[in-house]
């Protein structure tokens, strides 16, 4: 019997030595495989991208499934990690406050039962930020709760686009008109002299979306305040120029694409979030307005408001529209940038002043 034993001690240790050596398939699978695959990713723009992967499971039994994507901008260093809810035979993440125009690299992934599969490593390319455009890294939350991505531009506006230079004034505009009133442009050192038809001085008599005075506006008016209405055009009710879909805002009839006036809200996120430093560059007076700590900056030059007696303020305070209205419609809202400090405001929508459009994304 001994002997029996020593004899078949070299068969069972071989076969001890099988069986350890086998990876185990995930449990219950019964020799089937998940079939992984990494897909092309979608919504791709300047800040955001959802990746993509099909995971197929058919006839695998399974006790225990985690599934995600590595990412990284090396397809050598694949760090970070997330994971996803996998919904049919797909699953899918949407990432945002990406960088724009890099390379992401990307790698779907999938445990069953502690086992490990991998897809390809593929990559995708994120936009360009439209000129102008610069990342203060601002992601907003609208009414509905979905986020967007908030780019400010880099100077005011001019009649023909972008000012070239961050410290330019730029021209003057009254609010939900999309043309200064004067045709030569201003300059720090050239004063607009030359002035459309009608459109003498920024007051109620030449305001286009009015009769002549305030409490006869033809346009964004309250239909519960019909003594502001003069009776003949549509009173509509609409207090922003998102009510109608844009089309009296100067930022997106000059620049197109996604540029528009900031909201008040937006002003009021930027006084909050960043670092309002009085300064001057070359030779003139303004705000830089930088994100803490060492981020991105913006300059808004104290470049006044045109008024009925012309322009005032200039070098000292700066007056920027908001797409809004208050609750009067002869108001819109505005910020005053100034050396002690910087509030939100309002004043007669009739009067000219300088626009910084931002990009939503």
């Amino acid at each position: 019997m001994k002997r029996l034993i020593y004899l078949l001690m070299p068969v069972l240790m071989a076969m001890v030595s099988v069986s350890c050596g086998r990876e185990p398939l995930p449990q219950g699978q019964d020799g089937k495989e998940p079939v992984l695959e990494t897909m092309e990713a979608t919504g791709v723009s300047q800040t955001k991208a959802t990746l993509n992967a099909k995971l197929e499971m058919d006839g695998v039994q399974y006790a225990e499934l985690v599934c995600g994507f590595k990412l990284g901008t090396s397809d050598r260093r694949l760090d970070q990690f997330l994971s996803c809810e996998k919904t049919g035979d797909a699953y899918s993440t949407s990432l945002s406050a990406l960088t724009d125009n890099t390379k992401y690299w990307y790698q779907a992934y999938a445990k069953v039962d502690g086992k490990e599969y991998s897809g390809a490593i593929i990559s995708f390319t994120t936009e360009k930020l439209p000129k102008g455009a610069v990342n203060l890294g601002f992601v907003m939350t609208r009414e509905d709760g979905t986020e967007y991505t908030l780019f400010w531009a880099e100077s005011n506006l001019c009649e023909s686009g972008l000012c070239a230079k961050p410290e330019d004034y730029g021209d003057y505009y009254a609010w939900a008109e999309t043309e200064p009133y004067y045709t030569e442009g201003h300059s720090q050192d050239r004063p607009c002299t030359s002035w459309r038809p009608g459109r003498s001085t920024y007051y109620w008599p030449s305001y286009k979306w009015c009769n002549g005075a305030y409490d006869k506006l033809t346009k964004y008016c309250h239909t519960t305040k019909k003594n502001y209405w003069d009776g003949e055009g549509n009173p509509d009710g609409m207090l922003s120029l998102k009510d109608n879909d844009y089309k009296d805002d100067v930022a997106r009839v000059k620049l197109g694409g996604k540029w528009r006036i900031p909201t008040y809200a937006e002003w009021k996120e930027l006084m909050n979030r960043c670092v309002w430093t009085w300064t001057t560059r070359n030779g003139v007076n303004g705000r830089e307005v930088a994100v803490p700590p060492g981020g991105n900056s913006i300059f808004l030059p104290a470049a006044g408001r045109w008024q009925t007696t012309g322009i005032t303020d200039a070098g000292e305070f700066g007056y920027y529209y908001a797409s809004t209205l208050t609750t009067s419609p002869e108001y819109a809202d505005d910020i005053k940038v100034g050396p002690e400090e910087v509030f939100g405001s309002f004043g007669a929508r009739c009067f000219g002043k300088s626009i910084r459009p931002v990009w939503e994304e």
